[in-house]
């Protein structure tokens, strides 16, 4: 009938939601003989609506069991929508889809989800079959307001049936915020890391569980580590690979231990290789909230300046 909706529509029949596969309509024969004033439509809904007793129907088609889905659907904060996955076009919104589109309900389920889509029909289309074939249930689309503005939303789908005809129930999230947040982190962190790469000394961060958290390819350079060592993320197998490089490796973990047995201490010392070559050493805490969470190193090539400076004493004195 006109006006109808799908909480309403054909429902002596047990209404547009009595297709649902959580609703069973059976029939109770009373034992008295008498007509039943009461029908057993369906079984009690998951959490958070679980009910004690059984959903019972009267008679005259009040239905408790109908009237708990389309509150759930009606009065729910999350933007809900009814597709018909063939043609695309709305075919139920809750108030909370109208106030988000910016449209009356009228409106809004004259449209089709391709008005609401920026992507092209066809990549519309082929998002509700993956949908309705269920071999896809989470979207990341741009929908498009009443006002014309862009939204980032997520939107959870999954086909249901309604009076035999299969429609894709959609629960959409806004996530424009979390999506420009999550840019400007990424911004931040290519700022960051690029910092790093562009600085001549060598940098390693580590975890307080012993784990690497960043270097740049100065510090892999320098200490001439196999990728594959750097990707394993495991400081102490990184301090193996290069240890016999240096002159004194006893040492060398010494200085390391004392710089983890103490968080929140600074450290320096110079590295002398068996090749010559000589790096300072720089540690300093990684701080969050006041808190030591990790140890920055820094390393800094001195072997041409020390060379120099050697030099220069022999030249002076002879």
């Amino acid at each position: 009938m006109p006006g109808d909706t799908p909480w309403t529509a054909g429902h002596a029949g047990g209404g547009a939601w009595g297709g649902c596969s959580t609703l069973r309509h059976l029939r109770r024969a009373p034992p008295s003989g008498r007509p039943d004033r009461r029908r057993l439509v369906g079984i009690p809904p998951p959490e958070p609506w679980a009910l004690s007793e059984p959903v019972y129907e009267t008679v005259d088609g009040a239905t408790r069991g109908q009237d708990i889905h389309r509150q759930i659907f009606e009065k729910n904060l999350a933007v809900q929508l009814l597709l018909d996955p063939e043609s695309g076009r709305i075919v139920e919104a809750n108030p909370a889809a109208c106030a988000f589109y910016g449209y009356p309900r009228e409106e809004l389920i004259a449209l089709r989800i391709t008005d609401i889509n920026i992507l092209s029909a066809a990549d519309v289309h082929a998002a509700l079959t993956r949908a309705s074939d269920e071999r896809q249930n989470r979207f990341r689309f741009r929908h498009r307001l009443a006002s014309g503005e862009l939204r980032d939303v997520e939107v959870h789908t999954g086909p249901i049936e309604i009076d035999g005809r299969r429609l894709l129930y959609s629960i959409v999230h806004d996530v424009t915020e979390t999506q420009r947040t999550q840019g400007e982190l990424q911004r931040a962190i290519s700022l960051l890391q690029s910092t790093l790469e562009s600085t001549t000394d060598g940098i390693l961060a580590i975890d307080g569980q012993g784990r690497i958290v960043s270097y740049n390819q100065r510090f892999a350079q320098m200490w001439r580590i196999a990728p594959e060592v750097l990707e394993g993320r495991d400081d102490e197998k990184a301090i193996a690979s290069v240890i016999d490089q240096l002159l004194d490796p006893a040492q060398f973990r010494r200085k390391v231990q004392q710089a983890y047995s103490r968080p929140d201490a600074e450290s320096f010392d110079v590295l002398e290789f068996k090749d010559g070559r000589v790096f300072e050493r720089y540690s300093i805490p990684q701080m969050l909230d006041g808190e030591p969470v990790g140890r920055v190193w820094s390393f800094r090539d001195v072997t041409a300046r020390r060379r120099a400076e050697a030099g220069q004493r022999e030249s002076e004195a002879s």
